[in-house]
């Protein structure tokens, strides 16, 4: 009952995590991810809320609220000239829902927003699962023209006759990889095994919860193509994510020695009563961040989609100064690869 007076209310928060091109440094969009301050319990994590959507029957409503505010913002930032796509989460239930794809056509319509600026993520088990009536939604979210990704991959064991049978045009090489493959030769060849694949089959690549130089340089030299995590930025509500990206310079890379650190962007995400999250401690002079610090900003794993959060704990800094440089391509060409036009 508070979740579906929460969603009537309009009082879900939907944050955005930016996703930048590794070999540019140019951001090209950003993952939507949903957090609820419940008035009585505080923070409640986001698997904990999903469940009980699922089970209620609710996460249509759920799901259709977090993309309808993300399309919202998306339409924003192409307004302003940025040409960015917007990833939204769904759940395994969404894919049993023959209303999915009329829901989704419909937003992007009012919306405005081009379909292949949409990106909508699904996990590696739900690609797996493969039943008619998912396969069927797939397909027409397919035909929509809006990008399907296949989240934390690597962790379900798909086939490739997975991935060659169902209409993906993304996969995100899950955090337990990434963020082991500096220190663990396993992990490492897992990860380049995975990017070469992805490769192979004309996907583009994601790295999620990349958190040091050394993981990106890593990923840099094994040709991922998009990074997200804390080296980055976390999760930010709408009008921080907007600074963020107006302080960055064109094709500006992470970890630059200026900036402002998560320490100021803390001072600026409302907490749970609506006031600015104040706290009291200061950044390193190394400029790295520590876990309990970031962890301010990411609700100690409570900002996330449909799974436990992004990228909570881990260091990073940011970079900083002028403007975004991340704009549409002449004639109207998206400014991302050549040759993917999908967002």
């Amino acid at each position: 009952a508070d979740l579906r007076e929460a969603l009537e209310a309009g009082d879900l928060d939907v944050c955005f995590q930016p996703k930048v091109e590794m070999a540019t440094g140019m951001v090209r969009g950003a993952e939507a991810l949903v957090r609820w301050n419940h008035p009585r319990l505080g923070r409640v994590r986001p698997s904990e809320f999903i469940a009980v959507a699922e089970h209620t029957g609710d996460i249509r409503a759920l799901t259709m609220a977090v993309m309808r505010t993300s399309l919202a913002q998306c339409r924003a930032w192409r307004d302003l000239g940025l040409d960015l796509s917007v990833a939204v989460n769904l759940s395994a239930r969404n894919l049993f829902d023959l209303h999915l794809v009329d829901d989704v056509a419909s937003l992007v319509e009012e919306s405005g927003v081009p379909p292949a600026a949409l990106i909508l993520e699904i996990t590696e088990s739900m690609v797996m699962s493969e039943s008619q009536r998912s396969v069927e939604v797939l397909a027409g979210l397919s035909e929509l023209g809006v990008c399907l990704s296949c989240d934390d991959f690597g962790t379900g064991y798909s086939s490739l006759a997975h991935l060659q049978r169902l209409p993906i045009g993304e996969i995100k090489v899950d955090r337990t990889f990434v963020a082991d493959m500096a220190v663990d030769d396993s992990a490492r060849s897992i990860a380049r095994w995975m990017l070469s694949l992805g490769r192979d089959l004309g996907l583009r690549t994601v790295a999620e919860g990349v958190e040091s130089r050394e993981t990106w340089d890593l990923l840099v030299s094994l040709g991922c193509d998009l990074a997200q995590g804390f080296i980055v930025c976390p999760p930010l509500m709408a009008p921080q994510f907007g600074e963020w990206l107006d302080r960055r310079q064109p094709g500006e890379l992470p970890l630059l020695e200026h900036g402002p650190t998560v320490i100021d962007i803390v001072d600026r995400v409302p907490d749970g009563d609506g006031r600015p999250d104040r706290g009291t401690r200061t950044a390193p002079a190394d400029g790295n961040v520590r876990p309990e610090v970031t962890r301010r900003v990411a609700g100690d794993g409570e900002i996330g989609a449909y799974g436990e959060g992004a990228d909570a704990g881990g260091e990073g800094s940011y970079a900083g100064g002028g403007h975004n440089g991340v704009r549409a391509g002449a004639a109207g060409e998206p400014a991302g690869r050549p040759s993917d036009d999908r967002g």
